[in-house]
């Protein structure tokens, strides 16, 4: 299991050199590769007639036996000052096996922010562990929420403020 997570995490930091520097446009590409699987991308650009933009990518690569990875970037940037990016990647072994893995910033333009990071496994056997952090700071205030879930022992939440609350 451990060689084949390695071999994904070289398949996503390929995926993730990809450039999205392009203006309002379309690119996408997909062929066979030699392993017998499918490799595929694509990136779109946009701008809005207020100024306001955005640019994402993504991208999946297979090997025709089960095992296959699928990634996804984007950012974007409001007329008035506000922005905020994402990333996420999905990966599956051959043995049915899948990790997942996200996050994403966003910042406003008077500079209050918010977070999130997580992921989740689902195993062979159907098992599902995962969790979740998330963060918003607004003015002197943050307000965190960790999450958690596992098949055999449920949901739990853990949520808090800190600052002036």
């Amino acid at each position: 299991m451990k060689k084949h997570i390695l071999a994904i995490t070289a398949a996503a930091l390929t995926l993730s050199s990809i450039n999205a520097a392009y203006a309002d446009g379309v690119r996408r590409n997909a062929h066979e590769n030699a392993a017998g699987g499918v490799t595929a991308g694509g990136q779109r650009a946009v701008s809005g007639p207020w100024g306001g933009r955005a640019a994402g990518e993504g991208g999946v690569l297979t090997n025709g036996d089960g095992v296959g990875i699928g990634g996804s970037r984007g950012c974007a940037e409001g007329a008035g000052g506000g922005w905020g990016c994402r990333r996420g990647i999905t990966a599956r072994d051959e043995d049915g096996n899948v990790v997942h893995a996200d996050s994403g910033y966003a910042e406003g333009p008077l500079g209050n922010t918010a977070s999130t990071s997580g992921g989740w496994t689902r195993d062979e056997d159907g098992d599902i562990s995962g969790d979740r952090n998330s963060e918003v700071t607004i003015g002197d205030r943050t307000y965190s929420a960790e999450s958690t879930y596992d098949s055999d022992d449920g949901f739990d939440r853990d949520v808090s403020c800190s600052g002036d609350c």
